[in-house]
């Protein structure tokens, strides 16, 4: 008789269909819990049924504590928490029957908290049916035991619908999970695919979009119409100021609160997720920003506009951090980690585009300042005002040419472009240009060559080369550039012919002024001794003699004449004589000079006429002492060459700016040959084998001293007839006193004897190395007792005998074997026991810048050899009687 099935077997039914379904479930997914839970629903169904019969309370908890098990492993529980769950219910089952039967509730109980704690933290729907299937059996349980119940009806009763509302609760909750991530999956997959869509808008605005500004602006509109979030913002960084670039969406009110521009170093900057990715260049996101304790300053604005995740995405540039992208979205977890690792790939691009925006503006500005640079060396290069031509190496063509290089080549630029350098009207010779070329090989360009260029028949110029290689169009090239230097050339020719005259004549000079100081020396000992010999014994020699004599001493005057004229040349030539131009009275000058040649005349038995006497007086600039050398020169040769019975002529003829002076003779004349070399130095215009005696010096020196006086001479001449010489001067008006002057003692005639001077006393010291010098020197003062004579050998022993002698008269020689009498000077000048003393500088050199020098270091007089004894004599005894005039010297030992 069928019976109904009951409570029991219906549970039974339903545990093991749950069962079955668990089996299938664990088949496809291949989770161990799944299988426990199927056996612990298997095992639960046949403890319903009683079979195999009444079970003890830890086996009948067994089922209830397998399916615990299983939901604590799907909760992702460690061992030792699932254990903590079982164990204490299994030790409870153990206990006496009135405990052992909350074994099972308290099994729930736990399991249902364990999943209530769960559900709450991860807000899932399948741990909160787990929770409430678990507490609901926990109660069933307990209200049965409580109730008094025994426990087969308990296990028949409650044990079953127990476990099967927890068995049931596990695969619902295992769907209602699987349901969730598939939710969370699409909407992952819908982010993603939004961002990727936006990924390739960016990319395709970065092949677009060549400005920075306007390509961020692009990336934010991208990010809010295309990834869905709703709000995108850059902030650019400039120095510590954070700019904000470019925004979409309301980033204007959700960053309200936010200074533009902002400062980071400020606190609350620093305080940032905004200048925290900007520091440290790494993506950051909040996914739960109203929640976030950062966000405190920004919450209410984020609140406000419904943002619940910021995602600050730093891209770089130049290899440093340039800028933030920062993304705002309303939903929590929005910028989970695929979307941030797509993100990051986002602004990845955006930094290779900023830098290849960066390479493309430096291209673009190199281009730029490359096509700026070839039109300033165009404009240069045309403009230049050297001759510049562009040549191709490989053909040797030109390119280019500037206007320079066509006029002076003579041909148009259209004439020239295009052909090779030796078909142009102006080239180089075969072997400057192969010259040209094998520089430019050897060392690469040309520099500062020189080289002739023919242009026709022209003449051929001197023309500096220079040749740089150059890139010109893409084609290897050489900027040739030329300069005309013939003139400078030639210039250049003839300063280094003037260098080697002037070397000669330096040379020359150099050498007549030693051979004159060494022809002076031997001169003087000559002249001395001879007039020595003179006065010593002119009683003892007969008249013969004393003829041989005067021929002696009138050769050595003549000489020293010949040597002073040689010196005043080489003056001259060198550019070391002065003269000292003045206001002079002409006719007392022409009296003196008339009346010292008077005596030579009337030897010749030649009358002076001065032709002269009824001018009124006239003054001329000149030099007095030169112009009396030349009248006299002038004068003597007019004696010189006259006949016997002749007359020499001297008249003026005066002009409103000019004087001439004119010497006529009537002598031996000149014929027009020799007029021709009438002013070439050491020429006698063949009469030098006669029996005048001359230099042919004299006038080569006349000229060249009116010269430098701003005068000129002219000369007439008739071969037999005679010789008109023309002086021609610049006249002044008015001509003050001026005193006669001696002649120098270096330019004699034959020197005057002076009246005999009284005899002086005192001490004469006389610093000289020649032996000869200093025996003539002695000899001379011999003849005064009352003078001592001490001599020094060298400078040294000369100063120091100075200070101990104190002497009335210091002569000191110029060339000494240790120290120069220069430096000897300026001793005895700088110490206090000698500076008082007389010095007089006595020396064969008669060199102008000698004197001078000499003369500033303090010497009282300059005195030139030979010496004139008894000019010598009257100049010691006047320096004497000077210096005893003065008074007694201390001594200075």
């Amino acid at each position: 008789m069928y019976r109904p099935p009951g409570l029991p077997e219906v549970v039974a039914i339903a545990l093991a269909i749950v069962a079955a379904l668990l089996c299938v479930i664990w088949r496809r997914k291949r989770h161990l819990w799944l299988l426990q839970a199927a056996i612990g629903s298997a095992l639960a169904g046949a403890t319903t049924l009683g079979w195999p019969g009444p079970l003890p309370v830890e086996f009948a908890l067994l089922p209830r504590a397998l399916i615990a098990w299983a939901v604590a492993d799907y909760l992702g529980q460690r061992r030792a928490t699932k254990a903590a769950l079982v164990g204490p219910a299994l030790v409870l089952a153990l206990a006496p029957p009135t405990l052992a039967r909350w074994a099972a509730p308290c099994l729930d109980l736990s399991l249902g908290m364990l999943c209530a704690v769960r559900a709450r933290s991860e807000r899932e729907c399948g741990h909160a049916l787990l929770a409430a299937a678990a507490l609901s059996s926990a109660g069933w349980l307990g209200f049965a035991i409580g109730s008094g119940a025994d426990a087969a009806l308990i296990q028949g009763t409650a044990f079953g619908p127990a476990t099967l509302a927890l068995a049931m609760a596990l695969p619902v909750a295992l769907l209602l999970s699987e349901d969730k991530h598939a939710s969370a999956a699409h909407a992952l997959l819908q982010r993603m695919a939004h961002f990727y869509d936006a990924l390739s808008r960016t990319n395709q605005a970065i092949t677009r979009i060549k400005d920075r500004t306007r390509l961020f602006e692009a990336i934010c509109e991208i990010c809010v119409d295309a990834g869905h979030a709703r709000v995108a913002c850059v902030y650019v960084l400039d120095g510590v100021f954070a700019h904000r670039c470019a925004t979409a969406g309301p980033a204007a009110e959700i960053l309200a609160g936010v200074p533009q521009p902002w400062d980071t170093s400020e606190a609350r900057a620093q305080a940032s997720y905004t200048v925290q990715a900007l520091r440290e260049g790494r993506p950051i996101a909040s996914n739960d920003y109203q929640n976030d304790p950062r966000a405190a300053p920004w919450r209410d604005q984020a609140v406000a506009h419904g943002v619940h995740a910021f995602a600050w995405l730093p891209f770089h540039r130049r290899g440093g951090v340039d800028g933030v992208l920062m993304l705002a979205a309303g939903h929590t977890g929005f910028f989970d980690e695929p979307l941030m690792q797509l993100l990051d790939k986002l602004v990845g691009d955006i930094s290779l585009a900023l830098d290849a925006i960066d390479r493309e503006h430096e291209r673009e500005r190199a281009q730029r300042e490359v096509q700026a640079g070839l039109e300033r060396f165009q404009l240069l290069f045309n403009a230049a005002p050297v001759s510049s031509t562009i040549l191709s190496i490989a053909q040797r063509r030109v390119l280019a040419a500037n206007d320079t290089c066509c006029a002076a080549i003579g041909m148009t630029r259209e004439q020239m472009l295009g052909r090779q350098t030796v078909e142009l009207a102006a080239r180089l010779s075969d072997e400057d240009r192969e010259a040209f070329y094998a520089e430019l090989q050897r060392h690469g360009r040309v520099r500062n060559r020189m080289m002739r260029v023919h242009r026709g028949d022209a003449r051929p110029t001197q023309e500096l080369f220079n040749a740089e290689p150059i890139d010109y169009m893409g084609e290897a090239c050489l900027l040739v550039m030329s300069l005309d230097i013939t003139d400078l050339h030639e210039a250049q020719q003839v300063r280094e012919a003037l260098a080697r005259a002037e070397s000669a004549s330096r040379a020359k000079t150099e050498f007549l002024s030693r051979m004159s100081h060494e022809l002076r020396t031997p001169l003087n000992a000559v002249l001395g001794f001879a007039e020595l010999l003179r006065q010593g014994v002119q009683e003892r020699l007969t008249p013969p003699e004393l003829a041989q004599l005067d021929l002696l001493q009138q050769a050595g005057w003549h000489l020293l004449t010949l040597i002073n004229d040689v010196l005043d040349v080489s003056r001259i030539e060198a550019g070391h004589l002065a003269v000292q131009a003045e206001p002079l009275a002409l006719l007392p000058l022409l009296d003196e000079a008339m009346q010292m040649t008077r005596r030579a005349a009337d030897e010749r038995a030649v009358s002076l006429v001065p032709a002269y006497d009824a001018c009124a007086p006239v003054g001329v600039r000149a030099d007095p002492t030169r112009l009396r050398q030349v009248v006299l020169n002038l004068l003597s040769n007019a004696v010189k060459y006259n006949r016997p019975g002749g007359v020499v002529t001297v008249s003026l003829r005066v002009e409103l700016e000019w004087v001439h002076l004119q010497i006529e003779d009537t002598g031996l004349g000149m014929t027009n040959e020799q007029l021709s070399h009438l002013f070439e130095p050491f020429n006698r215009l063949g009469r030098e084998r006669g029996a005048i005696e001359g230099t042919g010096i004299g006038l080569a020196l006349t000229r060249q001293l009116l010269r430098l006086m701003q005068g000129n001479i002219g000369v007439d001449s008739k071969l037999g007839i005679g010789t008109r010489v023309s002086v021609s001067l610049p006249r002044v008006e008015s001509v003050p006193c001026v005193p006669e002057r001696p002649l120098p003692q270096t330019a004699p005639a034959a020197p005057a004897a002076p009246a005999a001077p009284a005899a002086p006393r005192g001490t004469v010291l006389y610093v000289e190395d020649n032996d000869v010098n200093a025996l003539l020197v002695e000899q001379i003062l011999a003849r005064w007792a009352g003078l001592r004579f001490v001599r020094a050998h060298d400078g040294r022993s000369g100063f120091e005998l100075a200070r101990s002698l104190q002497p009335d008269l210091l002569l000191l020689d110029m060339q000494l074997p240790d120290i120069d009498g220069l430096e000897v000077l300026r001793r005895v000048k700088a110490d206090a026991a000698t500076c008082h003393l007389c010095v007089v500088a006595l020396s064969a050199s008669a060199m102008p810048e000698e004197v001078a020098r000499t003369t500033q270091l303090g010497a009282d007089e300059y005195w030139t050899k030979p010496l004139a004894v008894d000019r010598f004599l009257a100049d010691v005894a006047r320096l004497m009687d000077e210096a005893a005039a003065k008074g007694p010297r201390t001594m200075s030992v």
